[in-house]
């Protein structure tokens, strides 16, 4: 029972309970009466007194939160809740002062004799604020917190929905481009294409493979694109031309995975790629960026772009790691420089 309330509270307030009804009982007579404990003739009583009035207070103005939260529990509805919650507070403290005045004109100090219901109903609903005032800001301080972290397992959700989507793209995207070579060389050389299929299926056991990975070593990512290389060179013989220049220290380095091989396969899909015009393609590694540079030429007839290619690595490096690409198109290059990401420092990124 008390953690369905504590529900609706937002917190434990038992300590609140025990610490806040002593210290009201005595502050208020002290800021409204002038009536301080220490005074040796006001009777302790009183103040027990009064103590036992807060009590009533607070637990009678706590259930009455607690009730309207039940009713309109929406941050939207804190309009309508406040103001049932201090209307039904201020019909409380009125009657309940009314009827404690006659009580004080019988039992309490002379010195307080002689006020109305209305005199004794200032301090109490102020009282009854304080006591608000304190559950309505726990209340809404929990359900922003709740929301919150609701929002960023929404968030999380959807950064993992958009990375399956984009990791789906990928397969499609190559196989179709592979196939279609597959058949063109099958008839004029059968023996070339086993070794083709046997290359082509080294490259898609790779796509496989790290289709649940985030990140990948660059010492992986080569091991594919040789074997897309192997698949290139059979479709354009010398017009392609790939130098990889990585030292063997940073074969470690960390990038997304399929991002060299989608680099590779958006190059050759616009520019022009023949022996009197070989396309010529370089990775390096610069500082802390991985760089991909070809030569510009592009096609006079531009294929259908499917969008899977830069936009593609842009969002997964984006998602993963919070960190942009860089694109350069010059007059007679295009670059594109990707991070190298440090699994370290990822994983203490709170995404």
């Amino acid at each position: 029972m008390q953690k369905g309330v504590n529900k609706y509270i937002g917190f434990n307030d038992m300590y609140l309970m025990v610490f806040g009804i002593p210290l009201l009982g005595f502050v208020i007579p002290y800021v409204f009466f002038h009536l301080s404990p220490f005074d040796e003739q006001i009777p302790i009583g009183y103040f027990v007194g009064s103590c036992i009035q807060t009590c009533l207070y607070w637990i009678v103005c706590r259930y009455i939160h607690i009730f309207y939260r039940k009713k309109w529990p929406s941050i939207s509805d804190f309009k309508t809740r406040l103001t049932a919650t201090g209307l039904s507070i201020l019909i409380y403290s009125t009657c309940f002062c009314f009827s404690i005045t006659f009580f004080i004109k019988k039992e309490m100090i002379p010195s307080i004799k002689g006020l109305t219901a209305l005199d004794y109903n200032i301090p109490s609903l102020t009282a009854a604020l304080v006591i608000g005032a304190i559950y309505e800001t726990i209340y809404i301080l929990f359900q922003l917190k709740h929301v919150m972290v609701e929002r960023e397992i929404l968030k999380k959700e959807n950064l993992q929905s958009q990375l399956e989507t984009l990791k789906n793209q990928v397969n499609p995207h190559f196989l179709f481009n592979s196939l279609n070579t597959l058949a063109s060389v099958i008839p004029e050389d059968p023996k070339m294409a086993v070794d083709f299929v046997q290359n082509l299926s080294a490259v898609y056991r790779y796509i496989l493979e790290i289709r649940s990975r985030e990140f990948i070593t660059i010492q992986e990512e080569l091991k594919c694109i040789r074997a897309y290389e192997f698949l290139l060179k059979i479709r354009f013989g010398e017009s392609l031309k790939l130098e990889i220049d990585i030292n063997e220290i940073d074969l470690e380095k960390q990038i997304v995975p399929l991002s060299l091989q989608m680099l590779l396969e958006n190059a050759i899909k616009h520019n022009v790629v023949s022996k009197k015009r070989p396309l010529e393609i370089s990775i390096s590694i610069i500082v802390d960026r991985i760089l991909i540079v070809n030569n510009l030429q592009p096609k006079l007839e531009q294929e259908k772009s499917t969008k899977t290619g830069l936009e593609n690595i842009r969002k997964r490096y984006q998602l993963l790691s919070g960190k942009s690409i860089e694109v350069i198109q010059g007059s007679d290059t295009f670059s594109v420089t990707l991070p190298l990401i440090e699994i370290e420092a990822y994983e203490n990124i709170d995404h």
